[in-house]
């Protein structure tokens, strides 16, 4: 029998992950945020860097995503989207924003 082996880029840290999650949540509800800006928030927050060091450990070009994410919005957003939001466990039903927290435009009349 042979041993397939996986391709690509390995998964982060799923303690990391959670944490994050963890923070969303305390941001959320000290805040008044959706999930979304709440996670804005906590990418701006001056310990994010940490997080990412201990997220990119044993990576090679840790350096160079480390500084993608932190100075693009973009790559923030795309890193929230595929690894915050579809990998953290556990807690995940927690984070969900309610459609009645949406915040809506006023009409024009």
């Amino acid at each position: 029998m042979v041993k397939l082996e996986r391709t690509g880029r390995p998964t982060g840290d799923s303690f990391v992950i959670n944490i994050i999650y963890t923070k969303v949540i305390e941001y959320r509800k000290k805040y008044k945020l959706t999930a979304w800006n709440a996670w804005n928030k906590l990418a701006e927050h001056e310990a994010f860097k940490d997080l990412m060091k201990k997220f990119y450990k044993g990576k090679t070009n840790k350096d160079y995503y480390i500084n993608r994410i932190l100075n693009n919005k973009t790559a923030r957003d795309k890193f929230y989207i595929n690894n915050i939001k579809r990998k953290a466990t556990g807690i995940q039903t927690l984070v969900r924003t309610k459609p009645s927290e949406y915040t809506h435009r006023k009409k024009r009349k």
